[in-house]
């Protein structure tokens, strides 16, 4: 069963690989802007542990600056990091925004939505700056590699402390046969030290018996 499912998941992560962000119109602020999204093969818990792993490789201290996950930290739907460096893009900050949507139909995929803005809300589309959008973009497809990473590590974890917990009730279980075994030799040596003294008691009575019966034959010679 193990086996099957870690088979599975590795197949799941070498297709969901090849998936790419593609552009699209989202509604921020109840208006449609430009944005990139992304279909992740995860839940939405997976995916912004990878966010904020993405963000820490860029230099970015996720937990000291911009808002972290929790739902009143939102901004018009989509938690803000400002002043984020891309790799590509060394000289220029930005501000960017996400949102993780949990599927319907689906409770192991998720939606991410990401707008890229130069500051003030001023988003990136691919016809207003091409360079900063494709860096975008190539930024947010890391994100299948970066989550699969991350969901493997953790099934890895999770794996390790079954084994881990297993092997403690393995050892519980040799102490418990230990102790059982120790008793058993135990035991088997009262019952061989109780069939020695059955058969000493037994002599014994015999020779009681025989000077019984000398007793006995003594007094019928005294009678006579």
């Amino acid at each position: 069963m193990t086996k099957i499912y870690f088979t599975s998941l590795l197949i799941f992560i070498y297709c969901s690989v090849s998936a790419q962000a593609v552009f699209q119109n989202i509604i921020y602020n109840e208006k449609p802007e430009p944005g990139l999204v992304l279909q992740i093969p995860y839940k939405p818990e997976s995916v912004q542990k990878t966010i904020l792993q993405k963000l820490e490789e860029t230099g970015y201290k996720p937990e000291t600056k911009g808002a972290l996950f929790w739902k009143s930290n939102k901004i018009n739907g989509f938690y803000v990091f400002k002043q984020v460096t891309l790799p590509e893009l060394k000289n220029q900050t930005l501000d960017l925004y996400f949102n993780v949507e949990k599927q319907k139909d689906y409770k192991n995929i998720s939606t991410l939505y990401m707008l890229v803005s130069k500051g003030y809300d001023n988003f990136v589309s691919p016809e207003t700056d091409t360079a900063t959008y494709r860096a975008a973009r190539r930024f947010l497809n890391g994100f299948i590699k970066e989550t699969a990473a991350y969901r493997l590590t953790i099934a890895i974890e999770e794996q390790q402390e079954k084994i881990d917990d297993s092997e403690k009730k393995m050892k519980i279980l040799k102490e418990y046969e230990n102790d059982m075994q120790k008793k058993d030799d135990d035991l088997k040596k009262d019952i061989n030290k109780n069939k020695e003294d059955q058969h000493n008691l037994e002599n014994k009575i015999q020779q009681q018996k025989s000077v019984l019966d000398n007793f006995n034959s003594d007094l019928r010679i005294l009678n006579k």
